[in-house]
């Protein structure tokens, strides 16, 4: 049996979809490499991040979680800073997701190295 990569490796597997206390679904993200900077990198969140675009905007979610159609984010479970490429990168995921009704946030993990 292989180990199949992980969160941001994984960009075709949604990582975890959680209830908040507040009654929001949380759709996780997770980093599990360091932000290096490199294409690679880049390329894999971008994908990822893009899947999870498609995950919610073609009805996934609210037929997954039908609780997610009144309230949803996107949480980026990070345990360092994104590079300058990387943190542009997920500025704009920020805005397409507000422009689907949801939000995203990072959301600050102790170092899982």
């Amino acid at each position: 049996m292989t180990d199949m990569p992980t969160g941001i490796l994984n960009p075709a597997a949604i990582d975890d979809v959680t209830m908040a206390d507040d009654g929001v679904v949380e759709v996780h993200v997770r980093q599990t490499a360091p932000w290096d900077g490199s294409d690679h990198l880049l390329l894999l969140t971008q994908e990822k991040l893009y899947n999870y675009l498609a995950y919610v905007a073609d009805g996934d979610l609210a037929r997954d979680h039908p609780q997610a159609a009144a309230k949803w984010r996107v949480v980026l479970e990070a345990w360092d800073e994104p590079d300058p490429r990387t943190a542009g990168l997920l500025r704009q995921a920020s805005e397409q997701f507000r422009r689907l009704g949801g939000t995203m946030l990072t959301r600050r993990m102790p170092a899982a190295r």
